[in-house]
């Protein structure tokens, strides 16, 4: 299978910002193999190669990232940072952009996320790169009709009572329908919608939360 970061084995000037779509794990794999391969960047020991792992992405997180790459690197060569995160919120997002805006000279940012649900302004500021595999799976949540989205969400929580699936699945599902209101006019149109979708989530990442119940309220509210 081809590596998610081939095409960029011919670059001689990376650029300063990659938000990687798929997999975030096996991605990572693949990103840390190009770094040692292509960038002779040791991923191990290295104080100049930074990874955060978050199931949310806070703003806190992205301010953290604002003041440590404006630091002058230890090694002398470049600096990198990997994002393996579920999800940026908006205000995340917002702080990223300040970094992205004026990027700091020899720093690199790997944003892995499973589903594409940036804010336009911030993939204006970007690289994108989206595994084949996500987008031959990804289909459209929103031209369902009322009863294909709850057969839909029924199916996949039976799943996950059967232990076919998880909890992340059902997360992803509101970050895919959230790539898709953003894609559609975001919250100039859809702010309602939006604000659904993330009180859903914050509700998911809570032990003992209804699924099935907070999957169908996004469902009747989209």
């Amino acid at each position: 299978m081809m590596s998610l970061f081939t095409s960029l084995r011919e670059e001689n000037n990376l650029h300063h910002a990659y938000v990687c779509i798929g997999d975030t794990s096996a991605t990572h794999k693949e990103l840390e193999a190009f770094l040692v391969e292509h960038m002779a960047l040791s991923t191990v020991g290295n104080p100049d190669y930074r990874v955060f792992e978050e199931t949310n992405m806070t703003i806190d997180t992205a301010r953290e990232l604002g003041v440590l790459q404006a630091q002058k690197n230890m090694t002398g060569n470049k600096q990198v940072f990997v994002l393996k995160v579920g999800y940026i919120g908006e205000e995340a997002q917002n702080a990223l952009l300040k970094i992205f805006e004026e990027p700091t000279s020899d720093t690199h940012f790997f944003v892995l996320l499973p589903q594409d649900t940036l804010l336009p302004t911030l993939r204006s500021r970007v690289r994108m790169l989206i595994s084949a595999y996500t987008e031959t799976q990804t289909f459209s949540f929103l031209s369902l009709s009322v009863p294909e989205r709850l057969g839909y969400i029924k199916k996949m929580t039976d799943n996950i009572g059967d232990e076919k699936q998880t909890k992340q699945d059902a997360i992803n599902l509101i970050n895919q329908i959230e790539g898709e209101l953003y894609a559609d006019g975001g919250v100039s149109i859809h702010a309602s919608a939006l604000a659904v979708c993330e009180k859903a989530r914050t509700a998911l990442f809570s032990r003992g939360a209804m699924t099935k119940m907070l999957l169908e309220h996004v469902a009747l509210s989209i």
